[in-house]
């Protein structure tokens, strides 16, 4: 019996060869038995345990390398997925014990284990409830967390609510209750916390069951913008499908419409208009599209596409913080970073009062955050001149350091703004020019009037257009406004960055190098002259695409001056009334009289330390008129300068001639320019323009 055995299954004696001459012989060749007799393994009543053990592996082992032969084989071929199945089996089945106190220590070890995960699934029914109602405090006290908008914690507070009773109402009645779907907009003024707030929605809406991911995806325009027909729907769609089941925040959407990009580009924020609308009009899209920016902006905005209005259910309008708002979020951060402000709170919120009370500070959480850090700064500047104190508190000193900063600051702005406007008024002509820059100044002298008030300003773009002949004043009435605006608190530096096309159009991207330009720029003065030559071919005009648009998104932090000729300028505006839509302020720099050149001359002479002999002034005079009346001035102020460098030129050849024919010069002859100097210098001027001509 030993080298026989009997199938269970079919009744056939089959020979069994020993484990020795079974690995010699092998040659991947299955003996006649069938794959189910391993799973219907036979009863052996006369042989030993061990032997039945050593059997069992020998069979188990010679179909494994059945199973691991190359399949070429044509005898491998014929192992099938049941075969693999029912080897599995086996090798489960094998392992279990033969004797019946193996298998009663076997039963009872699955029945504990078996009892064990009952024991987890019931805690585990009893702890998520907990862990849900925790989950659900802690989104109610990040709400109750937000400073301000009252009406706003009050209504997410309601989600929360209606969640609870729609559960409650479908598990005790048949009502069937619509499905709900959740797109906001959130406006306000800068600094309000509408991008803080946006970001505190996610887990809101997750627990009032509006989303099933807390998941927030900040969006910017210049992720979604294509560059070329198509291009914006793509990008679009990439990203909402990666806010699917959470928050798609827009910050600034205003800028999709109401022509913020030019040209070809305009099509494309309506693209992604489109888009968007469609993916929030289909039911299957579980999304909360939440957009924000300026009240007024989005109130355009939401106009200009009727549609979109429709599909926005929850308006959130933030307004300034209060006094004792903003008080506490200055508190509130420098909490959170584990100071502590005992003994600091109420003079914190008497510097927050008066610095509204003077117009410098608006309802902006923003610049509060800033006061916070300045307090921090100077309490550690404290700390460093006194490193023996044992007082590493917060104190009163520390405030009134950070918030008297400020107030110099607002002092030397102040002084600024006036020198500025002294500069403007001492130019020579531009009489209405000047006036019209005064009623700028005025502007923003009466808005932080208002701000005093605790009234709303009125918020204007400030880009300009000079139109003028060449030397007409442009360029130094520009950087001079810079000044003015940085003393009126508009611009945050006043610096002066001048642009040219060949310097808008260098490099591999234009676009790219239009923005990098504008960012030098921000803060100060972006001066590009002769810009009609961006009419002149496709570059300037992908210059005026890429521009048009950042001129509107960053129209509060830089003033982009633009300069031409008057006929060139027109023409630009011609071809492209987005431009000229954004650019209010025109301003007209006529010619200069002969009055004016002499007055300019004089100037000139006085500031270079010279003067002029007797009879010279005269002599001035009639050459000016002259070559205004003969249309000889070409550049006007350059013209002058021009004019002045022949002057002295004339006086450097007659002292070297009296010189060398052993005249002593003193040092009055020096700095005197005689008639015949200016006479012998407007004579070479006027050849070098007719030679020119």
């Amino acid at each position: 019996m030993k080298n026989q055995k009997q199938c269970s299954n079919c009744g056939k004696v089959q020979e069994l060869k020993s484990v020795k001459d079974e690995e010699e012989s092998f040659s991947y060749r299955v003996e006649s038995f069938d794959m189910e007799t391993i799973d219907s393994e036979p009863e052996y009543t006369d042989d030993t345990e061990k032997e039945q053990t050593q059997e069992r592996k020998t069979r188990v082992s010679r179909l494994q390398r059945y199973m691991d032969a190359d399949e070429t084989e044509p005898e491998a071929q014929h192992i099938t997925e049941k075969n693999e199945k029912v080897l599995k089996q086996f090798q489960q089945q094998k392992q279990t014990p033969f004797n019946l106190e193996e298998r009663i220590a076997l039963a009872m070890k699955e029945s504990q284990s078996s009892s064990k995960q009952e024991e987890n699934k019931t805690e585990q029914r009893i702890e998520e409830p907990k862990r849900q109602h925790q989950q659900k405090e802690e989104i109610f006290e990040s709400i109750s967390s937000i400073v301000g908008m009252k009406n706003i914690k009050n209504t997410l507070t309601e989600w929360l609510q209606i969640k609870d009773a729609r559960a409650l109402l479908q598990s005790k009645t048949n009502i069937e209750l619509p499905n709900v779907s959740k797109n906001i907009i959130i406006t306000g003024n800068p600094g309000v916390g509408k991008t803080m707030l946006a970001k505190k929605l996610a887990p809101v809406l997750l627990e009032a069951g509006f989303i099933t991911e807390d998941k927030f995806i900040d969006v910017k325009i210049d992720e979604i913008i294509g560059q070329y027909i198509g291009e914006t729907t793509k990008k679009t769609k990439e990203k909402i499908k990666e806010a699917q089941n959470g928050v798609f925040f827009l910050d600034e959407a205003y800028r999709l419409a109401g022509g913020s990009f030019a040209g070809t580009k305009a099509n494309f924020g309506l693209e992604a208009i489109g888009t968007i609308m469609s993916h929030m009009n289909d039911p299957k899209n579980n999304i909360v599209f939440v957009f924000a920016g300026y009240e007024d902006k989005m109130q355009e905005f939401l106009d200009e596409n009727p549609g979109l209005r429709s599909l926005v259910n929850e308006p959130f309008r933030l307004t300034d913080y209060t006094l004792e708002e903003l008080t506490k979020i200055g508190i509130n951060y420098l909490q959170n970073k584990n100071y502590d402000t005992t003994q600091i709170e109420e003079i914190f919120s008497s510097y927050i009062h008066q610095n509204m009370k003077q117009g410098i500070l608006t309802g902006n959480g923003t610049t509060v955050i800033q006061y916070a850090d300045e307090v921090s700064n100077q309490h550690l500047l404290r700390i460093q001149n006194n490193l023996e104190t044992k007082n590493y508190n917060l104190i009163s000193e520390d405030v009134k350091n950070a918030f008297e900063t400020d107030q110099e600051e607002q002092e030397g702005l102040k002084e600024l703004f006036l020198e500025a406007k002294q500069e403007i008024s001492e130019l020579i002509g531009m009489h209405n020019l000047k006036r019209e820059v005064e009623k700028l100044g005025n502007f923003q002298y009466i808005q932080n009037q208002r701000k005093k008030e605790g009234l709303k300003i009125e918020k204007k773009s400030h880009h300009m257009v000079f139109l003028g002949d060449a030397g007409t004043g442009k360029t130094t009435m520009a950087r001079l406004i810079g000044k003015m605006f940085r003393g009126a608190g508009v611009l945050k530096n006043g610096h002066f960055v001048e642009a040219t096309k060949d310097m808008l159009t260098a490099g591999s991207s234009i676009p790219k190098t239009v923005k990098t330009i504008v960012e030098k720029a921000k803060g100060g003065i972006l001066f590009i002259d002769e810009a009609y030559t961006l009419t002149n071919d496709r570059s300037g005009k992908e210059v005026l695409d890429a521009l048009i648009p950042l001129l509107e998104n960053y129209r509060d932090d830089f003033i982009c001056v633009f300069a031409g000729y008057e006929k060139d300028m027109q023409k630009l505006f011609q071809l492209n009334q987005g431009l000229k839509s954004r650019i209010p302020n025109h301003f007209h720099f006529e010619d200069y009289s002969a009055d004016e050149l002499t007055q300019m001359m004089l100037v000139k002479i006085s500031k270079e330390e010279y003067r002029l002999a007797e009879g010279a002034h005269q002599t001035l005079q009639e050459a000016i008129a002259l070559s205004v009346k003969q249309n000889l001035v070409d550049g006007n102020g350059r013209w002058v300068r021009n004019f002045f460098e022949q002057i002295s030129s004339s006086q450097t050849d007659r002292l070297y001639q009296e010189g060398i024919s052993g005249k002593k010069i003193t040092k009055a002859e020096y700095q005197t320019f005689t008639s015949d100097d200016i006479s012998e210098a407007i004579k070479t001027l006027h050849s070098m323009t007719t030679k020119s001509n």
